[in-house]
């Protein structure tokens, strides 16, 4: 009857009237028995009275944090919203000192400059490509006859050669 693990069942018959056996059960006990069953029962009260506390506590921490949260989440939206001003600011004071960057960022200016990157790599690798004819001749030269020797052979009798060895078609290259 004075067990914790009956969760204090005596306790709650005594909300209302006093459970008389509990009572005879107390009477009976001797005097120290007694003094500990009620420090037993202080103790039970006092440990409910504390998980209350740590309860309402935790509730507190909980909200206090939050109100924590709310704050830091406020002032880093309030320093984005001021870093991208800031960045707004700065782009436009660059672009007011360096004209030319506006125009770079004109999709015309853009695709200008796209054609003219496309003709100059087109044009290097033409040169490239009669650079490795050359050395192409003069390999060729040196491994077999290709003409006189009074009569060096040139790029256009490499071109007009269709016995070349190198697999290459050269008919698209232009000298």
């Amino acid at each position: 009857m004075l067990s914790r693990s009956g969760c204090d069942n005596s306790i709650e018959d005594m909300k209302g009237e006093p459970d008389v056996k509990f009572l005879k059960y107390m009477d009976a006990l001797g005097p120290q028995s007694f003094s500990l069953a009620v420090r037993d029962k202080e103790a039970i009260r006092d440990r409910r009275r504390l998980n209350l506390f740590e309860t309402h506590w935790a509730q507190e921490d909980s909200t206090r944090l939050d109100k924590i949260r709310q704050l830091i989440l406020q002032e880093a939206e309030e320093d984005l919203v001021e870093a991208e001003r800031e960045s707004a600011a700065l782009l436009s004071r660059l672009l007011e000192m360096n004209p030319s960057l506006t125009t770079a960022m004109d999709p015309q200016y853009l695709a200008i400059l796209r054609d003219r990157c496309r003709r100059s790599l087109r044009a290097t690798d033409t040169r490239l490509d009669i650079f490795k004819l050359q050395d192409h001749i003069i390999r060729k030269k040196m491994t077999s006859s290709f003409g006189d020797s009074d009569n060096p052979a040139t790029v256009k009798d490499f071109l007009a050669d269709d016995n070349c060895k190198c697999g290459r078609s050269h008919s698209s290259i232009r000298t």
